[in-house]
């Protein structure tokens, strides 16, 4: 091209007007320009193998600045400080844009939280809340506009009513009361199948003092082995011994968390005092009476399985196989001439007990039928005959306590609704006299009320 251009040069193909100086300044400066445009091209060819970017976008870039050089060259004339000043402003323009794709890259390649992440995790959250608070207040307002009728109203009233019982249950059973019993009586008292009915009933420890010394001589205790001695040399055990079996075992943890019943002890003033001094006074110090003739009849019956230490009567409670009867035997003590010894024994002493524990005693006449006492037993630990008044608003859960009281404590429960319905259909006297007062705007007065009240307590009265 230089050669075409300088080569080829003659005066008569010179433009009319134009001097010989002035044609070759502009020559030259054409040369200048593609010189320059030409290293511009192989500098950009370079920095783009060296950052991998395609030669077409180059040659794009290229043809963009060679437009714009050529709009510069037909504006600014013949100025060579101009034309140093734009080339210099296009390189600087190329060299920005491919700092600009270079740091693009960059950016894209990095993997951290940045800016733009942080506004699209706003935009998602923002979203999200908003959704939350449409369904909310889609939810408020289905249920503002649900109608509230009776039946709904019913059926709250019975769901609080049916709560509140399963409470009252299950704060009953973790209030049961740690019941401490002492069951004395004379031989023939019936003290063994009392206290086995009394334990099962209320869940307490059976512990018998005949079983307690059983106990200890066959592991062979220290105490074991001081009453093994006093027997056989027909002395009667120091009561220090039985005060520290009893009390060791009462204060055993089963006997702590369930209660106790203590089987044929005390029986004189001693035990009944170091009961008391070792802090273990019973809430019930029940004795048991029969008169000689009972207790007669009853020990001289009385047989005992060897095989499982289970009481038979011949007469009341025979054993129930053959098997079993044979093998029975009476024990020493139950025969009369050593009966009537411990029966008197028995009178002289326990009057010193009664004494000592008196807030806590009652005596119980066990000639009776056993159902007799067993219920006169259950009425005494239950601390008496209990009635129970139930008032509260409709709906309040009495009905509901009334069943469980009546379960807890085997009382009868009086609905005084049911009865006045009974009553009415029965069509009595006071049924006839409800009727009449049903139908009135006065309703049934406080007295009629009343006498329905008094009439169904004489009923249920034992």
């Amino acid at each position: 091209m230089i050669d075409t251009e300088l080569g080829n040069f003659s005066p008569e193909k010179t433009p009319r007007g134009i001097g010989v100086g002035a044609y070759i300044s502009e020559k030259i400066q054409n040369l200048t320009l593609t010189l320059t445009l030409t290293l511009a091209l192989i500098v950009g060819a370079y920095i783009s193998e060296k950052i991998q970017k395609p030669l077409a976008d180059l040659e794009r870039e290229f043809a963009g600045m060679l437009y714009e050089a050529t709009k510069w060259k037909g504006t600014s004339g013949t100025n060579q400080k101009d034309e140093v000043e734009t080339i210099t402003k296009i390189q600087a323009g190329f060299r920005g844009k491919l700092g600009r794709n270079k740091a693009t890259q960059k950016k894209v390649q990095k993997t951290q939280y940045g800016y733009v992440e942080e506004q699209a995790t706003l935009r998602i959250q923002a979203g999200a809340r908003g959704r939350q608070g449409r369904k909310q207040a889609r939810r408020v307002k289905s249920a503002s506009g649900m109608r509230y009728g009776k039946q709904h109203e019913e059926a709250a009233i019975k769901l609080q009513a049916a709560q509140r019982g399963r409470k009252a249950k299950a704060n009953f059973k973790d209030t049961k009361r740690v019941r401490k019993i002492a069951l004395c009586g004379c031989p023939g008292g019936g003290k063994a199948t009392q206290s086995v009915l009394i334990a099962e009933r209320y869940g307490v420890i059976h512990i018998s003092l005949a079983q307690l010394i059983r106990n200890q001589m066959k592991r062979g205790t220290e105490i074991g082995i001081k009453i093994v001695e006093a027997m056989d040399a027909g002395k009667p055990v120091n009561e220090q011994y039985l005060a520290r079996m009893v009390r060791e075992r009462l204060q055993e943890e089963d006997c702590q968390t369930k209660g106790w019943l203590l089987d044929g002890y005390p029986m004189n003033k001693i035990q009944a005092e170091m009961l008391v001094a070792d802090n273990l006074y019973p809430e019930h110090f029940i004795v048991l009476d029969v008169d000689e003739e009972t207790a007669i009849e009853r020990c001289t019956n009385r047989r005992i399985d060897p095989v499982t230490n289970r009481i038979y009567h011949l007469m009341t409670n025979p054993p129930p196989i053959e098997e079993i009867l044979v093998r029975c035997v009476q024990r020493p003590e139950d025969q009369e001439g050593s009966l009537l010894k411990r029966y008197s024994r028995y009178h002289e002493e326990i009057g010193g007990a009664i004494k000592v524990l008196d807030n806590a005693c009652v005596q119980v006449d066990a000639a009776t039928a056993t159902k007799e006492v067993t219920s006169e037993l259950f009425h005494i630990i239950d601390d008496g005959a209990r009635q129970f008044i139930l008032l509260g608003p409709p709906g309040a859960g009495k009905t509901t306590q009334a069943n469980i009281l009546s379960q807890t404590y085997g009382v009868e429960v009086i609905n005084i609704p049911e009865i006045i319905a009974k009553e009415i259909a029965s069509e009595s006297r006071i049924g006839k006299r409800l009727a009449s007062a049903a139908v009135t705007d006065e309703g049934i007065s406080d007295k009629l009320l009343l006498e329905v009240a008094k009439k169904s307590l004489d009923t249920y009265s034992p």
